[in-house]
């Protein structure tokens, strides 16, 4: 129902303030408490943070949505020698509009996430008309989500999700267990047990696999190619290509 009220509230009259992407060494974060006049949506790209607003407390990760009404103090407790990045959007409404809590999304999927991305690109080159048709989108997905009544998904399926759309990245066992916030140990013992693999056994299939896609539509060298899926290092990359693959780049290539 708020969810409601807050997309009737954007689509009769808003306008985005700014929108920017920060990391842990951004100076944008306001490390006291504070509140704003607008509405602000925090989007945990990566990282976590203890939220402490008013009347409430609320812990977020890596793929959550926190959006803070008009005039709701809030403070983001963050570990900031840690990697952290997210997105800010600021949104004005009428002045007389008010909600009287924060609300919290989860994003297995990265539906917001893709949303984000696209609103904030648009934001920096200056194309309004689209960054405002992408920000109704975004709160039409917010509605959808609040209402969906899902349950958080299995811890195997939020690390594959998020696999998938980081492979690129240095990725780490430390990391993926902070971001189902379950102890190291654990993690690693159920990921096997649901999925049949280690976390990082099942990271570097999934390079190898994207490596395979890559390879039959671009003429990359090895380097590049290893490059792209997340693995600098060619002897490395030649070597796991091998053992997923059961034979060498060379010899895949001159297949294809």
């Amino acid at each position: 129902m708020i969810c409601d009220t807050l997309l009737e509230e954007v689509e009769r009259d808003s306008r985005i303030l700014d929108c920017f992407r920060i990391d842990q060494t951004s100076s944008k974060w306001i490390k006291s408490y504070h509140d704003h006049a607008y509405l602000e949506l925090l989007y945990f790209i990566r990282g976590k943070a203890d939220i402490e607003g008013d009347h409430s407390r609320s812990f977020l990760g890596t793929n959550d949505l926190i959006i803070y009404p008009p005039r709701f103090g809030h403070k983001e407790h963050i570990d900031f020698s840690k990697h952290q990045e997210a997105f800010c959007l600021g949104v004005a409404l009428r002045e007389e509009f008010s909600l009287s809590e924060a609300l919290t999304i989860n994003d297995p999927d990265h539906e917001l996430e893709w949303i984000f991305t696209q609103l904030h690109r648009q934001f920096l080159e200056g194309r309004m008309e689209i960054a405002e048709h992408l920000k109704l989108l975004l709160f039409q997905y917010i509605r959808i989500s609040s209402q969906s009544g899902s349950t958080e998904q299995p811890l195997s399926i939020r690390i594959i999700n998020y696999l998938e759309h980081h492979y690129q990245e240095k990725i780490y066992q430390e990391e993926l267990s902070e971001l189902v916030q379950v102890s190291s140990a654990y993690m690693y013992r159920v990921f096997r047990q649901e999925t049949g693999h280690t976390p990082m056994d099942y990271l570097n299939r999934l390079r190898i696999s994207k490596a395979q896609a890559f390879m039959s539509r671009n003429n990359w060298t090895l380097e590049e190619l290893g490059s792209r899926v997340g693995i600098h290092d060619p002897k490395y990359f030649s070597k796991l290509f091998r053992k997923y693959t059961g034979v060498s780049y060379s010899a895949y290539r001159k297949q294809l």
